[in-house]
């Protein structure tokens, strides 16, 4: 059955079908798993997760699958088997490269990569949204806020699931809608086998430009650059001086410097 038609099926709501086509691809993430300190048993678990975050990426508005559903279980399966065996402090020095030979690099979830960030950590990331889903949380936030935004954040490498609860759902409605390029600050939330962000800050690409430059470096190469581009750079910034500090980095022009 090719991916299409799988992508149908739990459109239309048949996700027994769906599902027993999707068990062609256990196979492969049992070798993978096997060749990296696990059982059968603990493929199958790895396995039936990466198909719910797959069934609830389907569902999600605004879906496009960007590879093959193969590449994309396999790359799933594969994040989370290497969280797994954190937990289980096994060690990952001799992780087999074995049977993913032939997939790309592009792992749906930035923050599933080995070595990412811990539980709770603040982190800064930028892409775009791809999908937006609203709720009503149960109980209103101290300002009588409810409604919340499941959101994802996606660019060339992945995508993040972004949760932003009442308080900054109402602070940053604006900002959160379909296709707009933002960045995000949160922190790594882990407790699930797909890690998301939640929010706590969102700033559009000309806040960011405000918030995080701190600093302009100017460099000059020999062989590129002549005094008289000095100058220019020079009479330039001297004109227009600004907040930020500039540093202008010089290879010398002199061979005895």
């Amino acid at each position: 059955m090719d991916d299409q038609r799988i992508i149908e099926l739990i459109h239309q709501g048949r996700d027994e079908a769906a599902f027993k086509a999707l068990y062609a691809h256990l196979p492969k993430v049992e070798h993978l798993v096997r060749q990296n300190s696990g059982r059968a048993g603990d493929a199958k678990d790895i396995f039936q997760d990466a198909l719910i975050i797959f069934h609830r990426r389907v569902r999600s508005e605004g879906f496009t699958l960007t590879s093959s559903i193969s590449t994309f279980l396999f790359a799933v399966c594969r994040n989370l088997w290497r969280d797994e065996l954190r937990r289980r402090n096994k060690s990952l020095s001799q992780w087999s490269l074995e049977g993913e030979a032939q997939e790309p690099p592009d792992l749906p979830t930035l923050l599933a990569r080995e070595g990412e960030m811990e539980d709770g950590v603040q982190v800064t990331v930028g892409g775009m949204i791809s999908s937006i889903k609203l709720a009503t949380a149960k109980k209103s936030s101290r300002n009588g806020h409810n409604r919340y935004a499941n959101f994802d954040l996606e660019d060339s490498s992945g995508i993040i699931r972004c949760i932003a609860w009442p308080e900054d759902y109402a602070r940053y409605e604006e900002l959160i809608k379909t296709e707009n390029v933002i960045i995000v600050a949160g922190k790594v939330d882990r407790r699930s086998r797909e890690p998301n962000l939640v929010v706590n800050r969102i700033y559009t690409l000309d806040q960011a430009d405000k918030e995080f430059t701190a600093q302009v470096a100017i460099k000059f190469e020999k062989g590129m650059h002549s005094k008289d581009d000095i100058q220019r750079v020079r009479n330039v910034v001297s004109r227009f001086p600004g907040s930020t500090e500039v540093i202008l980095i010089v290879d010398s022009f002199a061979e005895n410097q």
